[in-house]
């Protein structure tokens, strides 16, 4: 059952996080440049990541 959730509570979790993130939850006004340059890189960064990820994850299973 877990692994039939799993991806969607992934995809969830990974949309929460940039939607707070988005928001400016994760880096406030007073902030530094370097770190609201991270907080993007980690945003836009952690989909394209994960759905690396996923397709080398895939690939593995389907080679077996």
């Amino acid at each position: 059952m877990i692994e039939i959730l799993a991806p969607v509570l992934r995809i969830f979790l990974l949309w929460g996080f940039t939607r707070f993130a988005t928001m400016g939850y994760f880096t406030p006004e007073n902030a530094s440049e370097l770190a609201k340059v991270t907080m993007d890189l980690i945003m836009y960064g952690a989909p394209i990541l994960y759905a690396l990820w996923a397709a080398r994850r895939e690939a593995k299973a389907r080679r077996k």
